[in-house]
């Protein structure tokens, strides 16, 4: 619901709450009464008639809802009621019920692609129709929380206004190793994952590959005159669905492992992929399940695999299954030797 309909919304309220009761003493409000008790609304800059026409529009819109109702009909200028059938509950019911279809639609573009984030971070959007405060209502991740690293805030204001006005970004950037670079960057879209900030870009004259930059590394950066190339084939959801965005190349991997406990649980509720099965192990087997799943080889996965513990096992790949080996291995050795 937009700030402009929620305004409307309370606008209509107001006036109901004003208007005398039908078969009271007062034979009702002039017009020009009402739109002089909400200067905000009508202010006394605009013209009279462009007030009274907005008036107009809200009246006939209550009269046609049956919360206002003219008075003596033959009576010039027209006279307001509020009926006395007016319930403000039925409204607040009615009001709700609109706000309710309005997130269910808000939300359509999201929710099919099972992007739970992003569908809470929209309700949370004043013109969103659901005003509740941060005590009430949060996001938080199911990782460590980790503080983000320090950052130059004019760089991410160069960075946002080169999205939006589609320039180049003259940055000076400094890599892991300590170097000091200064490329043209060609932003194509950035991305806010865990407590780092990054971009992808095309490098001065590159026309591939597109290149992951995070905000932190940026010494300075400012908006340029040229228009930023577009990278044929790059699109940000592809980059996500396929790991991009976690440093893989791209490429996917078949992942079978059993699972138990916790994980086994958390996995039936929330797949790792579209095409993830789960076949029961039998009773009494030291797994509970059997997991079979499509998913970028990365290494957010071999981290997540590891964190799981001895909760799963995995079976194939060969190559991951001894990865994850190899890091329990010598992470056990750790302890073990003191």
């Amino acid at each position: 619901m937009t700030a402009k309909h929620i305004n409307r919304i309370n606008l209509q309220r107001a006036i109901v709450e004003i208007l005398p009761l039908q078969g009271g003493k007062m034979p009702g409000l002039k017009a020009a009464d009402i739109c002089s008790s909400f200067e905000e609304y009508f202010p006394r800059s605009k013209s009279d008639g462009a007030n009274r026409r907005k008036l107009e529009r809200e009246l006939k819109d209550l009269i046609e809802e049956g919360r206002a109702v003219v008075g003596d009909v033959k009576a010039r200028p027209n006279l307001y009621l509020r009926p006395a059938s007016e319930d403000e509950d039925e409204f607040d019911s009615l009001l709700w019920a609109y706000t309710v279809g309005h997130i269910e639609d808000h939300l359509e573009s999201v929710l099919p692609h099972k992007k739970l984030e992003a569908a809470i971070k929209r309700l949370q959007d004043p013109d969103a129709g659901v005003r509740l405060s941060d005590s009430k209502f949060r996001i938080v991740p199911d990782t460590l929380r980790l503080l983000p690293a320090a950052f130059d805030p004019a760089v991410l204001a160069a960075i946002l206004q080169a999205l939006m006005e589609g320039k180049t970004l003259n940055a000076v950037y400094r890599d892991k190793a300590g170097k000091q670079t200064r490329p043209t960057l060609h932003l194509q879209a950035a991305l806010h994952r865990g407590p780092r900030f990054y971009v992808f870009a095309l490098k001065n004259e590159e026309t591939e590959p597109v290149r992951m930059y995070v905000l932190h590394r940026f010494t300075s950066a400012s908006v340029g005159d040229e228009p930023v190339r577009v990278a044929p084939g790059f699109d940000l959801d592809e980059a996500e669905r396929t790991g991009q965005v976690n440093f893989s190349s791209g490429e996917m991997t078949q992942l079978a492992m059993l699972a138990r406990g916790y994980v086994a649980d958390l996995l039936r509720e929330c797949p790792m992929g579209r095409d993830q099965q789960i076949i029961d192990e039998p009773a009494g087997n030291l797994f509970d399940c059997r997991v079979s799943v499509t998913v970028p080889k990365a290494g957010q996965l071999l981290r997540w695999l590891l964190g799981c513990g001895d909760n799963v096992k995995v079976l194939e790949p060969l190559e991951i299954a001894k990865a994850v080996a190899a890091q329990s291995g010598k992470t056990a050795k750790l302890y073990v030797e003191g």
